[in-house]
């Protein structure tokens, strides 16, 4: 199975990286952050530069993520994936973010600047029977 990891600058929050009521457009900081993600990762010859469509995954893949925001401020790192998932699909990195199947976000020390650790690996993922879920779990069926 393919993986890849990678270091990010520290993704802006959907709040600053999306005008609001523009769909689809990017603030400067948006633009900056998914300019930054697309240098690095063809830097790193994760996708082939001779490619005419540049993509990476194109099976499913579990994510884990690695915050280490720039300051101690409390904040919701899912404010921050969508930003950043969608820079690595413009980025060629993944076809798709609905290739994700299972994500983990991991909590880390204040660094300068802020940063994202990302490891992706493809995964043979079923779809989880709810049935087989709910009973192992011991969940109530839903009437």
């Amino acid at each position: 199975m393919a993986s890849a990891s990678l270091a990010l600058p520290w993704p802006p929050s959907v709040n600053v990286a999306w005008y609001r009521g523009m769909k689809g457009s990017l603030t400067k900081k948006g633009r900056v952050f998914r300019d930054d993600v697309i240098n690095i990762v063809r830097s790193r010859s994760l996708i082939a530069r001779s490619q005419s469509l540049l993509v990476g995954f194109t099976s499913s893949v579990r994510v884990d993520l690695y915050f280490f925001p720039p300051d101690r401020r409390v904040r919701d790192n899912s404010n921050h994936t969508k930003v950043l998932y969608d820079a690595l699909t413009k980025a060629g990195f993944w076809a798709d973010d609905s290739l994700i199947k299972s994500e983990t976000y991991h909590s880390g020390n204040v660094v300068k600047g802020g940063s994202v650790v990302l490891f992706c690996e493809e995964v043979d993922y079923l779809l989880w029977d709810f049935d087989q879920v709910r009973e192992s779990l011991g969940v109530e069926k839903i009437s």
